[in-house]
């Protein structure tokens, strides 16, 4: 559980460098390389849940929530949506409606009715 809790402030930490005001190739160059960084930890986070399901998964729920849009496989992202579901199950709560269809806007999936 101590490696979910770094890895989301990880998450939180390169989303959001303060660095990243301006213009220009090298904050373009530096916001892949965050992105990089973020998907990798995403990857993780999301192996780790698949493994050893329990709390593990209301951490990746809220890692695929903040850094789900960058995940652009079908497969990846099929189990991504898995992962959500079997954390909302588990802890009880309610909030995926909202995360649901951001990433399925991001991902390019229709749109549930």
């Amino acid at each position: 559980m101590a490696y979910m809790y770094h890895a989301l402030t990880t998450l939180l930490l390169l989303s959001n460098r303060p660095q990243f005001t301006g213009m220009g190739e090298n904050i373009m160059a530096t916001q892949y390389e965050a992105d990089r960084q973020c998907l990798a930890v995403l990857k993780r986070v999301c192996g780790i849940a698949r493994s050893h399901p329990g709390p593990a998964l209301c951490l990746s729920a809220l890692a695929i929530a903040h850094s789900g849009h960058l995940l652009q496989q079908p497969v990846a992202q099929q189990q991504a949506y898995e992962i959500l579901h079997q954390a909302q199950k588990f802890c009880v709560a309610d909030s995926s409606q909202v995360v649901d269809s951001r990433l399925r806007s991001a991902w390019g999936w229709p749109t549930r009715l």
